[in-house]
C-alpha cells in the first residue's frame, strides 16, 4: 500500500480511537440531532403549505454546514495545542495524508446524520425518492468547506479563539445560504453572494435527488469545484511546521 494512503488510514484510525470512549454519546447525538433539527424546521412551516423533500435537503445541509467546519478546525487545533501534531509532523506525514485522515470521522458522522434524516422523513409525512447519489453528495457537502476549517485550526492563537471563529464561520455561511428555499427568494444583492456558497448548490442538488426530478449534475459539478478550491486553500494555508 502506498505510504500516503497508509498514513491517512493510520491517522483516521487514531482519530477513531480517540473518540471511542464517547462512542455511545456520539450515537445518541447523531440520531437525536437530526430528529430535533427536522422537528424544528418542519414546525416553522406555516399550516397549509406543503412540505416536500426540500425540507430534508435543507436540514441535511444545515447540519453538515454548521458542524463540519467546526469539527475539522477543532480537531486540528486540539492536536496543535496538545503538541501531538508535532509528533505526527516528525514521522514524517504529508499534510494531505493527515487531512485525509482527520476528515474520515466528520464525514462518517455526516453520513450517519444524513441517513437518519432520511429515516425520519416518513414521520413528518415527507415523501422522498431514494437514490445512491444522496450519500456521495452529502459527503461532498461535508467536505466542501473543510479547507476553511484547516486554515482556522492552523492559525488560531488558542483553542478558545479557534472554537469561536469556527462556530461563527459555520453558522454565518449556512445562514446566508438558501438551503430551505430557492436562491431567487433572496434580495438581489445577496443572491450573488449565496451562489458562492457550496451549501446553496448542495441543497439544490439534494432537493433534485430526493424529489426524483433529476437535473442535478450541474449543481454537483459546481459543488465539487468549490470543494476542490477550498481544499487547496486549506492545504496551502496550513501551518504544518510552526516556529
Amino acid at each position: 500500500m502506498p505510504k500516503p494512503i497508509a498514513d491517512a488510514i493510520t491517522i483516521a484510525w487514531m482519530d477513531m480511537l480517540r473518540n471511542r470512549p464517547h462512542l455511545l454519546v456520539w450515537w445518541f447525538i447523531l440520531l437525536l440531532l437530526p430528529l430535533a433539527n427536522l422537528f424544528f424546521a418542519r414546525h416553522l412551516v406555516p399550516e397549509g403549505i406543503e412540505v416536500g423533500p426540500r425540507l430534508i435537503a435543507g436540514s441535511t445541509v444545515f447540519m453538515l454546514g454548521i458542524f463540519t467546519v467546526q469539527a475539522i478546525a477543532n480537531d486540528l487545533a486540539f492536536m496543535r495545542f496538545t503538541y501531538r501534531l508535532k509528533l505526527i509532523v516528525a514521522c514524517p506525514v504529508h499534510p494531505a495524508s493527515y487531512v485525509a485522515g482527520i476528515m474520515v470521522v466528520p464525514t462518517v458522522r455526516g453520513a450517519i446524520n444524513s441517513i437518519a434524516l432520511l429515516a425520519f422523513a416518513p414521520l413528518f409525512g415527507i415523501d422522498i425518492h431514494l437514490s445512491l447519489w444522496y450519500i456521495p453528495v452529502a459527503a461532498l457537502t461535508a467536505m466542501s468547506l473543510c479547507g476553511i476549517g484547516m486554515v482556522i485550526g492552523s492559525w488560531s492563537p488558542n483553542i478558545i479563539v479557534n472554537n469561536q471563529i469556527s462556530l461563527v464561520f459555520g453558522v454565518v455561511v449556512v445562514m446566508v445560504s438558501p438551503v430551505y428555499f430557492a436562491v431567487e427568494r433572496l434580495p438581489d444583492w445577496l443572491q450573488g453572494v449565496a451562489r458562492l456558497s457550496p451549501y446553496t448548490h448542495a441543497a439544490n442538488a439534494l432537493d433534485a435527488i430526493l424529489s426524483g426530478r433529476g437535473g442535478f449534475y450541474d449543481e454537483v459539478a459546481i459543488l465539487a469545484g468549490i470543494t476542490a478550491v477550498t481544499m487547496t486553500i486549506g492545504l496551502l494555508g496550513m501551518r504544518w511546521r510552526e516556529t
